[in-house]
């Protein structure tokens, strides 16, 4: 029997990102395996079963099951469905909501009065003689309440179960009644509030109790009984929303007042996900699919176990951006397991002036002082490679390295302690620090809402996102002659004036029998039905073609290797598939252990509110599932995947693994900004053409006159200061700057004139759309594309190149043994034979990231702070 259903993390989940489900489950005398299955709509409005790993169970107690879907569309309807032996035990049905929406929010009542309501942060006036009731209102989650500190002077917990999750299907409390998550006796005045806050898989509430009136209450007195009631839905976020992990109690994560008011309308925001170390578990890397950067405090002592640090230190790695702030809890972080992996180093103690902190205040464009009351600890940051930034006496306050494919930025002050967590700016610095951007504009805002949800029109091709672009590429197959829309256009008219005119003078002038109508327009009709199904046949074909596209990131630093793959299969007849994705065969050789490969497939929707993308309403009362996805181990699979008559389905698939050897041999120096010199090897199997390095501002290629290709086989030297390879501005190649000389228009002479390319959106050649994907932000964003980059903004390696780090691109192709050149990408099967004897196109583009040694001097302390004892 399901007991509580807890969806995504703190109720939140995104669009087209994997989330996490936590079932629980009474056993009962029950034994065998239990496996929980997830049912929600595709952008296509098919129903798609999420099926997950099976788990033994025992008899008596219960037992907790851990599964993953991806929300199709905004909101919708869930259905949780628990399978004992392939037989269905239990079933939910969870309503989903989107923005404004929160996913928890909070009644309080005395008697049969309702007398405050919201989304966080209430505040109960109590006095002594009064009780209150923390109760569970949902009907599928589970909650609890922690009071920070262990028990109070003047309050008295009386249920014993203040820690603890609560179901809604508890057995302690009456059929009538909803369960009780807590319940507080007031005993005395309280001396000073009482902080406490909720639990659930993230904060489902936070607030205080204070002094209320200095009378004491009577007994039976009206008003002695206070009714917290929390409740809610989870909410399904749309890619244009950002949704951010709050860890350790960071100060200016919390809600806004906007969103507190629930009369206000909250178009585009930054969430926040209240998170602890100390009660919380990641159970994997996925989970955090939905996570746009993690920001941690000291909290509760940068408290965190070994696998939780590991499983972040993946998503970092896989182009995750942790933000973290030490300072005068340094000792606590160098003891964290964070600390060994972190490449930002706390290094010592020190203590920051007033002056020290203004730089925070010029970063976050600030128009607030910092409410600064003596001195505050910090730390020395200490930085092996990557960039500092905001300079103090005693050394940069802030400091950014790159990990695998993400980043790391730590903070050498406390931004969950006085002065900053009293600062009114707080929540811009950490934009700032997070997106490297300000605040969006109020336009701005107000013009993605309505494109999202659909009430404001389109550019004018239709597509607004690299993926769409993306999906616009993989859809375009060669072999198949799809007709135009005029062409299409054309041919109803035809039939339109077959059916008319043609048949009105075929029957009336030219046979003279008009009731022959009833025989000519039914030979009309099935003559240009059965014309158009041959043509369809003839010009379109009956088999299966795949295009796929793969992306292939390795991190030589690291050693994290993944693989993302979009495989668009076409069918020219209805039919049902089997696909199976597994990880790339020649690197299984490479990695560590088995159980860090795992791979996951799924649909692949566009992020639009067009037909089939994924920001429309979601469906209610889903029906049978059409197919079912298994995913999370070395392989993965779709069954029964339906595909429409002379039609495309596109999939997604991830793997990643950690590789001993990334078969890379890297001697990279730099003396200053894009300047890059030295000597690449690789050893991979095969040949890597049309490559490009890229360090900072600057991008090196083949000396060729095309500029774009180029061949490097395995075990050849390449020198990036030899006489084969040239450079230039990577922005000026990414946007196809041409120069001009032209005459002035006045005076004498000529000048130089610089014009860059345009964009293509509907552009099909995949090549510019890998370059521009890798290094978007660099060529300008949106600015030069026109296009967002929401979906896939993981994979933007714009920011790497800053810091210290090159970056390989090229198509990587691997030698056959019958001495043919094949493809290196993620290995896909459909009904049991490989995709690449099934016809179309496979692309396999290869990233590498290759670190850079740096020849300047990077001072850790810049000026002695008199303050301070002077050094022996």
């Amino acid at each position: 029997m399901i007991r509580s259903v807890a969806i995504g993390l703190g109720g939140w989940a995104k669009v087209g990102k994997w989330a996490p489900v936590r079932v629980d489950v009474d056993c009962g005398r029950s034994t065998g395996s239990l496996r929980l299955v997830l049912t929600a709509s595709d952008p296509s409005e098919r129903t798609a079963a999420f099926v997950s790993p099976a788990v033994q169970i025992a008899p008596g107690g219960r037992a907790r099951v851990v599964g993953w879907f991806q929300p199709g569309r905004l909101g919708g309807d869930l259905g949780v469905s628990i399978e004992k032996d392939g037989v269905v035990a239990d079933r939910r049905t969870v309503s989903m909501t989107t923005a404004p929406r929160r996913p928890f929010n909070w009644r309080m009542r005395i008697g049969e009065t309702e007398v405050s309501s919201g989304v966080d942060r209430v505040e109960i006036p109590v006095r002594p003689g009064q009780s209150v009731v923390f109760i569970n209102g949902d009907s599928h989650a589970a909650h609890g309440l922690v009071v920070p500190g262990g028990s109070v002077e003047g309050l008295r917990e009386t249920t014993g179960s203040v820690g603890e999750l609560i179901d809604p299907a508890s057995e302690v409390v009456e059929p009538s009644r909803r369960p009780v998550m807590a319940r507080f006796e007031v005993t005395g005045e309280l001396s000073q509030p009482v902080s406490f806050h909720g639990l659930s898989t993230g904060w489902a509430l936070s607030g205080r109790f204070i002094r209320g009136e200095s009378k004491p209450m009577e007994t039976g007195e009206k008003g002695a009984e206070i009714e917290v009631i929390v409740e809610g839905a989870p909410v399904v976020l749309s890619q244009s929303e950002k949704l951010w992990m709050s860890w350790g109690q960071a100060a200016g994560m919390d809600v806004t007042g906007v969103e507190r008011d629930g009369g206000r309308r909250v178009e585009l925001a930054e969430r926040a996900i209240p998170w602890s170390g100390t009660s919380r578990r990641i159970d994997h890397v996925v989970d955090l699919d939905a996570v746009d950067a993690i920001i941690m405090a000291a909290g509760d002592g940068y408290v965190i176990d070994d696998a939780d640090s590991q499983v972040l230190s993946r998503w970092v790695a896989a182009g995750g951006h942790l933000v973290v702030s030490v300072g005068a809890q340094r000792a606590e972080w160098v003891r964290s397991p964070l600390a060994k992996w972190v490449p930002v180093r706390a290094e010592k103690d020190r203590q920051l002036s007033d002056s020290d902190l203004r730089g925070l205040e010029t970063l976050a464009l600030a128009g607030n002082r910092i409410p600064f009351q003596g001195r505050v600890g910090g730390a020395i940051l200490k930085l092996r490679d990557g960039r500092t930034s905001v300079a103090s006496l005693s050394g940069p306050l802030i400091g950014v390295s790159a990990f695998g494919f993400g980043r790391v930025t730590m903070v050498a002050v406390d931004i969950d302690r006085r002065p900053l967590a009293r600062w009114v700016d707080l929540p811009r610095l950490i934009e700032r620090l997070v997106e490297g951007v300000g605040a969006i504009e109020p336009a701005t805002i107000a013009a993605e809402s309505r494109s999202t949800r659909g009430q404001g029109a389109l550019s004018y091709s239709g597509v607004t996102d690299l993926k769409t672009q993306l999906h616009g590429v993989q859809d375009d197959f060669q072999q198949v002659s799809r007709p135009g829309i005029w062409q299409v256009f054309l041919l109803v008219i035809g039939v339109l004036l077959l059916v008319g005119p043609v048949d009105f003078v075929l029957v009336r002038h030219l046979l003279k029998r008009p009731r022959a109508t009833w025989v000519t327009l039914p030979l009309i009709i099935l003559a240009t039905v059965g014309l158009a199904v041959w043509s369809g046949g003839t010009v379109k074909g009956r088999e299966v073609l795949v295009n796929q596209l793969d992306i292939l990131d390795l991190d030589a630093v690291t050693g994290h290797v993944e693989g993302r793959s979009w495989a668009t299969i076409y069918s020219g007849q209805s039919q049902r598939l089997q696909v199976e994705v597994r990880p790339a065969d020649w690197l299984k050789t490479g990695t560590s252990t088995q159980d860090e490969t795992d791979c996951w497939v799924s649909w692949s929707g566009v992020p639009e509110a067009t037909f089939g993308g994924m920001h429309r309403v979601g469906q209610r009362g889903l029906d049978e599932a059409d197919y079912h996805v298994r995913s999370g181990g070395n392989e993965s699979s779709i069954v029964d995947l339906p595909v429409a008559v002379s039609s495309t389905r596109t999939l997604s698939a991830v793997w990643r693994h950690v590789c001993r050897d990334t078969r890379l041999e890297a001697e990279l120096e730099s003396s200053g900004v894009g300047q890059l010199s030295g000597e690449l090897t690789h050893s991979l199997p095969g040949t890597i053409d049309d490559w490009l390095v890229v360090f900072g501002n600057r991008v090196y290629m083949p000396r060729m006159a095309a500029g774009r290709s180029g061949t490097w086989p395995s075990g050849t030297p390449l020198r990036l200061d030899g006489d084969g390879v040239r450079d230039e501005s990577l922005k000026r190649y990414l946007t196809r700057t041409t120069v001009h000389t032209v005459a002035r228009r006045q005076g004498d002479g000529t000048e130089v004139v610089a014009v860059a390319g345009q964009y293509k959106p509907l552009g099909r050649n995949p090549l510019d759309w890998f370059e521009t994907l890798t290094f978007h932000r660099a060529a300008g964003g949106s600015g030069f594309t026109g296009l967002k980059n929401r979906d896939l903004e993981a994979l933007d390696l714009s920011e790497l190149i800053r810091l210290d780090r090159a970056v390989l691109v090229g198509r990587l192709k691997l030698s056959a043994d019958d001495g043919q050149a094949t493809d290196a990408g993620t290995e896909l099967l459909i009904d049991g034979e490989k995709a690449r004897a099934a016809g179309g196109r496979q692309l396999t583009y290869l990233r590498i990231v290759l670190p850079v040694k740096s020849r300047r001097i990077r001072p850790t302390q810049k000026f002695f702070d008199p303050d301070q004892e002077s050094p022996k």
